[in-house]
């Protein structure tokens, strides 16, 4: 869980980072290099990185998540490279990120809860 939340960080960081960029097609090179990172990472988190002692209903959650989070990143590329002008762009990748954030912290507080929930069953035991 602290990888997502890591991987959605430095997305979000480099895409920041990303606003001084001068022209629409290094804008558009750097945010489908900070995409395809994130995409690759996503999905070595989805693949490898599941705890399988997880509940059933929180890896679902998790998968749902990456899923939900990966599709992101094509909107994400095609505002950063189609879009009228720089400006644009960087606005409605601002936009793309704001989703992200939104549905990330949806995902920390269900996860949020589920860790409280074992705890609390564990300490009952």
């Amino acid at each position: 869980m602290k990888k997502i939340a890591i991987i959605v960080i430095a997305l979000a960081c480099s895409v920041a980072l990303a606003q001084d960029v001068a022209t629409m097609d290094d804008y558009c090179i750097l945010i489908s290099e900070r995409a395809d990172k994130f995409d690759a990472a996503t999905l070595t988190v989805e693949k490898a990185s599941l705890d399988p002692n997880l509940p059933e209903s929180d890896r679902t959650a998790a998968i749902e998540y990456l899923r939900q989070d990966r599709l992101l990143i094509k909107p994400m590329r095609r505002d950063a490279c189609h879009s009228k002008d720089l400006v644009t762009a960087k606005a409605a990748v601002r936009r793309d990120m704001e989703r992200s954030r939104t549905l990330t912290n949806n995902y920390l507080t269900i996860a949020k809860h589920n860790l409280a929930e074992n705890l609390r069953k564990r300490s009952a035991k």
